[in-house]
């Protein structure tokens, strides 16, 4: 005899225990009953209900299928992917229907769930071809569509294997022997056409009693054409269970955006449990999906030590093990890409303390990747290091005895990470890439159950060799990810310890004292919906015309139409799931872009308000405020709250003693407040500008730069002239910024200029070992020869590092330079027919005991002792010496005889210093910008014009070294990019305008103030 009631899921539970009791009493207490759920935590919870009654199974319509259809083999994990991957290259052809997103990203999912849907439908591919085309639906379409179905069905069956639709078809024809004496559907709101053929079946063999979640309410439209369908099938009419009316919500909560909005649901939560005096699990989040509240969920509670029900547990790559072994196998299909190998050595605990400096160590090799390099430049460091820990300076060997170990457990880190990987091949068997894999897991990472649980989660992959006879290390890699993603770890229990947090497709028919419903706002519930891209409801509603089913509901369902009502459904289904307290919130704000959230239309229907304007004004809604300073009501989170409510609590009584408050909660915040007010209150220099005050900061600059000891270089007092603060940075804490070697889409205007500089040294000093000195264009052809070979040995050099940037833009600035090179070479032809021939490229002097450092004295008390690299000396044809100091930028902003406010320091420094150490006069000077884009051009000074302005240079190097002296680091606009700082642009130029006449940076203003240097107009220059 078979029955159907319905009514809300509270009142079905009642009536499915008077039905269990009413069996057991006409059977008998060990008479067997079967219900049939559908979703696991609905079994869990049914069983739990009723503990005293014996021998009933609680199963989910898979397990009933599972159990009919034993024998039948699925698909193993991912098969199914790989067939139609298959199927797509073999026949989707140039000129077919699919062929222009043959290749896209998601056609294979999307076809796959295009015939998933028509096996469900229980439609074959030679009825959807014959019902396309008699409804003049796209027949290129739909018979590229069928032909694909079909050979998919072939591959499959081929393999002697099913899925989950082939099995449920087995079921249906199994059935009769396995059908029990007694069957409840329980929770059933929809069945697609298979299940609806199975319980046909089923209603012949047994009595069936049916609970079906439904009212009389257009709410649940979506359950309507089911229930009509049930009385149909078991001939009776359905039993409407009384029941009360829906449970208005408790509170609505507004909060500024998701991560507040669930600090407020645990509010919620905590009060609900302190003032029932009931545990945690008692409370229950039922969003329409896992996300985002379950991960943000979890985080706030893990802070607090709270435990936490998530129903669909946490993704393995939460986990540090199946993140390291999908970081081995990109290592290898990157070729030792330098951030991969990185992010492997901060996540492996046996390395993660080396990590930022081997970063900081591989970078500054310019690593990009590659094993050999490596292995190659790690090694060179490692030697370099060795032999500067004997270096004289002993600054330099203190930096070496450091960096020593690190680079060496770098070094034998890389050989064991290569020795590890080198057993991944190209490509080859599923199974040997996961073998291969699990070695080189065990040799890298320490022995743990997470190791073993992230073997565990990659070895469907291994029965896949059936389905692909080869692949690829990336398709490999690509697979195991899924593999992680698909699979779930546990989190919690149901029912123990924290409050479950869930969609509601996974907690239908389960009831809690307290529900919170969260993320009413349109696209989070409703969902967004949309068509299935191959088959649009208009095509799937003219195929049910074609192909009707016998029980009369449409055999394919339609997916926008149906999903709205499914929506509605759900979403009361997960306010009736509340038998006490029923909470609903949303987010107000889009958190990345600050936009308003248009609230749901289900909450609208909810609340009984017409419109979104209503529903601001309505008092059930608490809005949460946005800034976390005005307190939330009930109990404080965490210790931030707490803080925030004692200054809250401070300032409504209009107390004092706040400051030791704020000092407590933030030692940087009130001297950030101070420093804002002091930086912009008026007209003068300060410690929070970067000049240095107290007496012992002054006394460790002035024991650094002690100018009977330090050894200046111009470069160091040019950069000085142009951006104090970032000399402070360089020169006095050692901070400067490091660029990612594989950021660059084109080598480094620093680099570059390094790379040029090393060219014509280079090539000078070959030019004098084949003695080709003096340059003679008769020579021209071998001349070339050399230059070529020494360019293409550079180039090669550099490559190698890392710093070039992208390959084809590389190559067209590997071609440029040597059209450079070659101008510059007959640039020089010219030069030599003067009497000119170099005769020394990169002269160090001061940098080490000889040549010493040479000394300029500016007044009766300071002598400066100087150190520097002349990048090529030249003899003249009186026998005088000219030095050069090349560059790569633009000439125009330089001028002759000028020291461009301090930033053109070197040369006449350059100068002076040659003559001070080779008693020989320094007949002129000059930068040499050596490049088409600078001219060719030299721009500098005679030994006349320089004697005339030695007392200004030695007035600009006096003011620049007793600034730096007089701790004076402040950030000016010409560099305000380069500084290092935070500031704005524009914040630099309204502090400039303000303190930019303070006398107290007079020694500064005065060394880099414009003025005529010998009688010819300055300019600022960029000193390229």
């Amino acid at each position: 005899m078979h029955s159907l009631r319905v009514g809300p899921f509270p009142a079905l539970e009642s009536a499915l225990g008077e039905h269990i009791a009413g069996v057991k009493r006409r059977l008998g207490p060990l008479a067997p009953v079967i219900i049939v759920v559908p979703t696991a935590l609905l079994r869990l919870h049914l069983r739990r209900r009723f503990p005293n009654h014996v021998n009933i199974r609680f199963l989910t319509l898979a397990d009933l299928i599972r159990e009919a259809a034993a024998e039948s083999k699925t698909l193993p994990l991912f098969a199914d992917e790989l067939i139609a991957e298959a199927v797509i290259a073999d026949k989707v052809k140039e000129g077919d229907y699919f062929h222009p997103v043959k290749t896209s990203t998601g056609f294979r999912q999307c076809l796959l769930s295009t015939i998933r849907d028509l096996k469900e439908a229980g439609i074959t591919s030679d009825e959807l071809l014959r019902a396309g085309t008699a409804a003049r639906l796209p027949k290129e379409k739909f018979s590229q569509l069928a032909a694909l179905y079909a050979a998919y069905e072939e591959s499959v069956h081929a393999h002697g294997a099913g899925d989950d639709a082939d099995r449920l078809a087995e079921a249906v024809k199994r059935m009769p022997g396995f059908a029990p004496k007694e069957l409840c559907l329980y929770g059933f709101y929809d069945f697609n056409h298979l299940q609806r053929q199975l319980l046909a079946v089923l209603a012949k063999l047994c009595p069936i009693s049916a609970f079906v979640p439904w009212r009389d309410e257009s709410a649940f439209d979506f359950a309507k054409p089911t229930v009509k369908w049930l009385e149909k099938l078991l001939k009776t009419k359905a039993v409407v269970i009384p029941h009360s009316a829906l449970r208005t919500p408790h509170s609505v909560i507004s909060g500024p955006g998701e991560a507040r909005e669930c600090r407020e649901i645990l509010r919620e939560a905590l009060a609900f449990a302190g003032e029932s005096k009931r545990p945690l699990h008692e409370v229950a989040v039922l969003g329409r999906t896992d996300e985002p509240y379950g991960p943000l969920l979890r985080d706030l509670a893990a802070a607090r030590g709270w435990p936490l029900h998530l129903a669909m547990g946490r993704a393995p790559l939460d986990a540090v093990e199946p993140r390291l072994l999908l970081l081995l196998l990109d290592i290898v299909a990157e070729d030792f890409a330098r951030s991969k190998v990185i992010e492997f050595a901060t996540l492996l605990p046996s390395t993660t303390s080396h990590a930022a400096e081997w970063d900081r160590m591989s970078a500054e090799l310019g690593i990009v990747r590659g094993a050999n390099l490596w292995r190659d430049r790690v090694n060179s460091r490692v030697k370099h290091l060795q032999i500067q820990q004997s270096d004289p300076d002993e600054s330099k060997a203190a930096v070496a005895a450091r960096e020593l170990p690190a680079a060496r457990e770098l070094g034998a880190f890389i050989e064991t990470l290569t020795r590890a990987v080198r057993r991944l091949p190209p490509d080859g068997k599923w199974s040997e890439f996961f073998e291969a894999t699990v070695a080189a897991g065990k040799e890298l990472l320490p022995e743990s159950p997470e190791r073993e649980a992230a073997f565990d989660q990659m070895r469907s992959l291994g029965a896949l060799d059936d389905y692909r006879a080869s692949v690829s290390r990336d398709d490999f890699a690509k697979f195991a990810r899924k593999a992680f993603e698909s699979a779930r770890l546990p989190e919690g229990a149901f029912q123990e310890g924290g409050p479950f947090v869930g969609g509601i497709m996974a907690a239908r028919g389960v009831s809690w004292p307290m529900v919170v419903v969260p993320g009413l706002v349109e696209k989070g519930w409703p969902r967004q919906l949309r068509e299935d891209p191959i088959l649009l409801d208009e095509e799937r509603r003219e195929l049910n015309k074609r192909l009707p089913s016998e029980d009369g509901l449409p055999r394919l369902e339609e997916k926008v139409a149906r999903g709205r009502e499914e929506e509605k459904m759900l979403f009361r289904l997960a306010c009736e799931a509340a038998t006490e307290r029923l909470v609903i919130t949303f987010p107000r704000i889009e958190p990345a872009t600050g936009r308003p959230r248009v609230p749901s239309a289900l909450l609208l229907d909810l609340l009984g308000v017409r419109n979104f304007g209503a529903l601001d004004d309505d008092k059930r809604v608490r809005k949460v405020a946005l800034t976390p300073l005005v307190p939330s009501e009930g109990e404080a989170l965490d210790i931030g709250e707490y803080d925030y409510r004692l200054l809250d609590n401070l300032r409504r009584m209009g107390a004092g003693g706040a400051r030791p408050l704020l000092d407590a909660m933030s030692p940087t915040l009130v001297p950030g407040l101070l420093l804002e007010r002091t930086r912009w209150s008026g007209g003068r220099w300060t410690r929070y500008d970067g000049c240095l005050e107290r007496a012992e900061s002054l006394d460790a600059v002035r024991r650094l730069f002690d100018p009977a000891k330090h050894r200046w270089a111009m470069s160091r007092l040019e950069t000085y002239a142009r951006s104090p603060f970032s000399f402070f940075l360089r020169e006095v804490l050692g901070v400067e910024e490091m660029e990612e070697p594989e950021d660059a889409e084109a080598i480094s205007a620093l680099d570059f200029g390094s790379l040029f500089h090393e060219l014509l040294s280079n090539i000078v000093q070959r030019f004098q070992m084949g003695n080709l000195l003096p340059l003679d264009p008769a020579r021209a052809v071998e001349n070339e020869m050399v230059l070529d070979d020494e360019a293409s040995q550079v180039f090669a050099a550099f490559g190698g590092r890392g710093v070039t940037g992208y390959p084809l833009v590389w190559r067209v600035r590997q071609e440029k330079t040597r059209c450079d090179l070659l101008r510059w070479l007959w640039h020089e032809y010219d030069h030599a027919a003067g009497g000119f021939a170099p005769v020394a490229t990169e002269w160090a002097f001061g940098r080490a005991a000889d040549p010493p450092p040479a000394q300029l004295k500016l007044d009766d008390k300071v002598t400066l002792l100087i150190a520097g690299q002349i990048d090529r000396v030249d003899r003249g044809p009186d026998d005088e010496i000219f030095v050069f100091d090349y560059k790569t930028g633009r000439s125009d902003r330089m001028k002759d005889a000028s020291f461009c406010r301090a930033r053109a320091l070197q040369i006449p420094v350059y100068m002076l210093a040659v003559e001070s150490l080779n008693n020989k006069v320094c007949g002129a000077g000059a930068y040499y910008y050596a490049t088409r884009r600078g001219g060719f051009a030299k721009r500098g000074w005679i030994r006349e014009e320089l004697k005339l302005a030695e007392p200004r240079l030695k007035e600009i190097l006096g003011g620049l070294v007793r600034s730096i002296l007089d701790g004076k680091f402040f950030i000016t606009p010409d560099g305000a990019e380069s500084a290092g700082t935070a500031m704005t642009e524009a914040a630099v130029e309204a502090q400039w305008e303000m303190k930019g006449s303070d006398e107290s940076i007079a020694d500064y203003l005065n060394a880099t103030a414009s003025d005529t240097d010998a009688g010819k107009p300055e300019e600022a220059a960029a000193n390229e």
